[in-house]
């Protein structure tokens, strides 16, 4: 049973420290709250922002072919932001770049080597903020290109919309 003012899901992040227990490694979830002012009710911090970041298990699944040792080099070396959102009430005040600072640590600190996004071609100023804190768009159909356990492996661009916004750890 959560504690007062606080929901399952927030419960369960605490309990777990953020990690989600995947097919291949685990799923992190950062949340980012503003402490809001004296006498705001029975839970004066709100959720400001959260960051799901994981390994691109798609990805390491089309590559059973190569073997577990690939896969779990994989699991290590690539990690994909699923989901980076802020509350209105928080935009403009440096919530996303700094969960997407914490993310690229996290990865940075468990041996990550790059770090990416899918973002909507459209949406020009996601992918401006993006640039501006040193992920570069995949061109369409460009392959960046993985070496793990003596193997070089395809990571392809996006499609359907999406651009691939990377970044080198």
């Amino acid at each position: 049973m959560p504690a007062p003012g606080r929901s399952a899901f927030a419960a369960a992040i605490d309990k777990t420290g953020g990690q989600i227990p995947l097919p291949h490694g685990h799923g992190v979830v950062l949340i980012a709250t503003t402490v809001g002012a004296a006498g705001a009710g029975p839970d004066p911090c709100q959720v400001a922002g959260m960051l799901y970041k994981c390994p691109p298990i798609r990805f390491i699944d089309e590559c059973a072919d190569e073997g577990d040792t690939v896969q779990r080099g994989l699991t290590r070396l690539l990690a994909e932001i699923e989901l980076l959102a802020v509350a209105p009430h928080a935009r403009m005040q440096g919530i996303g770049g700094a969960l997407l600072s914490e993310a690229e640590q996290m990865a940075r600190t468990r041996g990550g080597r790059l770090l990416y996004a899918k973002v909507r071609d459209a949406d020009r100023p996601v992918v401006r903020w993006y640039r501006r804190r040193g992920y570069r768009p995949l061109a369409w159909g460009e392959t960046v290109d993985v070496v793990v356990a003596r193997r070089r492996v395809g990571f392809a661009a996006g499609a359907d919309g999406f651009r691939v916004m990377i970044k080198a750890l």
